[in-house]
């Protein structure tokens, strides 16, 4: 990842201890579809792990 979406999205990975893929999109300014991308890479990079366990309403915690 790189680029300014990159760091909005660490931005808002590092405030709470949860944040969902909507949460993301508000927050760091970003489409919906940029923040579940981002958000998948950084789990498939072991850099979040989702906690759900659903394919709907997913949240994502920090493993950094």
């Amino acid at each position: 990842m790189k680029g300014e979406n990159a760091a909005r999205v660490i931005a808002v990975l590092a405030a709470p201890p949860f944040v969902s893929a909507m949460e993301m999109e508000t927050r760091a300014g970003i489409s919906r579809p940029t923040a579940e991308r981002m958000q998948k890479r950084l789990n498939d990079l072991g850099l979040t792990r989702e906690v759900t366990g659903s394919r709907r309403f997913r949240l994502w915690t920090t493993e950094i």
